[in-house]
């Protein structure tokens, strides 16, 4: 869920703004705006497993 935009940053040379998040646990945080995108296009979902290891559960492309 997209909660609000902060102030613009450049990191690179490219400029987005800071994009509050939050996740279904309702842990919230911030991701570089070139980093949000469109819900449309390819989707990924990661689960974390016992041992504290990241596992891709889900890719999906197009809606």
């Amino acid at each position: 869920t997209i909660l609000d935009e902060a102030q613009e940053e450049e990191i690179g040379g490219e400029t987005y703004p800071w994009v509050r998040v939050e996740m279904l646990s309702g842990t919230q945080g911030y991701v570089f705006g070139k980093f949000i995108g469109d819900p449309v296009g390819y989707r990924v979902g990661f689960t974390k497993k016992a041992g504290g290891q990241w596992r891709m559960s889900f890719l999906l492309a197009g809606d």
